[in-house]
């Protein structure tokens, strides 16, 4: 051994033959990167060991102990140099102060692994607990996490950070294995709101008490649900009920009547109910509806609004002229040349500009939107009365609002939803109902296990079968509203009949063959031949849309 070096007033030892040194286990670096390694390596070859390692004796072995310089260490044995260390002779080995020098040596050194780094400051603030003890709110003393940030020279909030992820790490590969710190923090994320909704779930099943009844039969749960839909299912107006109804409610979905039937030709027959959709009216019922919901909804809460506005629901051309006027005071007129050019301007995106007129209202009334609809793209549906002149309407625009700071649960979901349009059969029950598979993407998007969900428009009731779909993994307590007996009986029947038997009628139908043009064309002008709601129906009514109108009434007046 050799000590005629100095370094910071301190003897520099050389490690000889006939002296061991020993690497402790449960050191803090567990790996060292190649690279980096290699490069050290070389520049001890080339330069000499430039700053020592410390040592403190090891009895057992008659040698010594590493407490820091672990790398150093290794690159001086793979080039044959001896290599240089401080000995603190003041210690020894097992002291605890040595491993907070470990901790602190490799917790100031760049480079260190992110997890590693995070171990590291966990078990230097665990050690300093134990040396100081453990903080306690309105006690004074203790050492504290701002205590270990000081120490280090980071702020309070990274040292929590590293805690968190040293303690989520241990538990979870995806944390651990992850390959930078930000990519943990996700892992650690998608975590904690799994956790969250388990929980949820397993408070909605106590809730419920779904566990106690797991050796009723078929039957007797069947005729138990039955009697819960029956309860569910509320019939009258939702500005006379929602103010009796027992809130918060966590998720809304909200149909307001628009007075328009978008996948049939428009003529008074009995499915499709007129509306007098003036303006000033309008706006007020639609404030009044928005208002009354915004008080049942749950401090931090989600609203999709289907927003179910076409050219059509205006009516005639004075009507249109009417709603443009209005929306022409809104807009700034160096947008325009001329009175002409808005007016076309508005017909052309009539949808989205009076939408603006609608976003008003809502954000009045309390909501948070970003003014983007998501588009409900329904597969199959292609509805227009000139197909040689306009593209067939297949899609609905769906308005999404916040209240409060609810967040969503699938993370970027696409703002476009894919589903089948709902089919001549589910039509046929109801003019306007929707295909359950778009409220049950919906649903995955905002709901939490156990959250109460309101549809005050219920219709034909697709929201709580898709409510129902997702029990075993929601248990959601859904509560819905339709003014109409008939309607409301058609929900009860639907949820009777299921989701899984309602999007298989949509399956069958998909999986159809397509009927080709020849078949059609060798019957047009006489589609009295066919059977509504047949395979042969359907293709002649997209294929011949001047004749909609007439096939309708046909229709009608077969069934009569």
């Amino acid at each position: 051994m050799v000590e005629d070096k100095h370094w910071n007033g301190a003897k520099i030892y050389e490690g000889a033959r006939g002296f061991e040194i020993s690497v402790p286990e449960g050191r803090i670096r567990k790996e060292f990167d190649e690279k980096e390694m290699k490069e050290l390596t070389e520049s001890i070859k080339t330069f000499g060991q430039i700053q020592p390692g410390v040592c403190v004796r090891d009895e057992e072995i008659g040698g010594f102990s590493l407490v820091a310089g672990e790398r150093r260490l290794t690159a001086c044995g793979r080039v044959g140099v001896k290599f240089q260390f401080v000995l603190r002779e003041d210690l020894k080995k097992g002291d605890r102060v040595l491993k907070q020098i470990e901790l602190e040596e490799n917790i100031q050194r760049e480079k260190l692994p992110f997890q590693n780094e995070a171990d590291a400051i966990d078990e230097l603030h665990t050690f300093m607990q134990e040396e100081k003890g453990e903080s306690v709110e309105g006690v004074s003393g203790g050492h504290t996490i701002k205590d270990t940030a000081d120490m280090l020279g980071k702020s309070r909030a990274i040292v929590s950070e590293d805690l968190e992820l040293s303690m989520w790490g241990k538990y979870y590969k995806e944390v651990s294995g992850a390959r930078n710190k930000t990519e943990a923090k996700k892992a650690i994320k998608r975590i904690k709101e799994e956790i969250k909704r388990t929980k949820a779930l397993d408070e909605a099943l106590n809730r419920n008490g779904e566990e106690e009844k797991k050796e009723e039969g078929p039957k007797e749960r069947m005729k138990r649900r039955l009697l819960e839909y029956d309860k569910r299912c509320l019939e009258g107006k939702m500005e006379d009920l929602l103010p009796k109804l027992e809130g918060p409610f966590d998720l809304v979905f909200f149909d307001p009547p628009w007075g328009v039937d978008f996948d049939k030709v428009m003529y008074k027959h009995e499915g499709v109910k007129s509306y007098e959709d003036k303006s000033e009216s309008f706006e007020e019922s639609l404030r009044n509806w928005l208002q009354l919901i915004w008080e049942k909804m749950a401090k931090d809460s989600h609203l999709y609004m289907f927003f179910g506005m076409s050219k059509d629901s205006y009516g005639e051309e004075d009507q249109e002229l009417s709603y443009f006027k209005e929306w022409y005071k809104r807009v700034p007129k160096r947008q325009f040349d001329n009175f002409d050019a808005s007016y076309s301007c508005f017909m052309e995106g009539l949808r989205f500009s009076y939408g603006g007129f609608i976003y008003d209202i809502m954000e009045k009334v309390g909501f948070e939107t970003n003014r983007i609809p998501l588009i409900w793209y329904k597969r199959g549906a292609r509805r227009t009365r000139n197909p040689d002149i306009w593209p067939g309407r297949s899609y609905e625009p769906i308005i999404y609002a916040r209240k409060g700071k609810r967040v969503l649960n699938l993370k970027g979901a696409s703002d476009v939803i894919r589903t089948p349009a709902p089919t001549p059969r589910i039509k046929a029950d109801h003019p306007s109902a929707k295909h359950p598979q778009v409220y049950r993407e919906l649903i995955e998007r905002s709901a939490m296990p156990g959250d109460r969900v309101l549809d005050p428009t219920s219709g034909s009731g697709m929201a709580g079968v898709a409510c129902e779909s997702l029990r075993a993994t929601l248990q959601l307590d859904w509560t819905m509203i339709e003014k109409d007996k008939k309607w409301r009986d058609l929900g009860l029947f639907n949820l009777h009949k299921g989701y899984e038997e309602i999007v298989g009628d949509v399956r069958e139908i998909e999986e159809e063959a397509p009927v080709s043009k020849r078949e059609t064309e060798a019957i047009k002008g006489d589609f009295r031949k066919l059977t509504p709601g047949s395979r042969e129906w359907k293709a002649y009514w997209k294929q011949w849309p001047e004749d909609q109108k007439e096939m309708l009434r046909w229709k009608d007046k077969r069934k009569g």
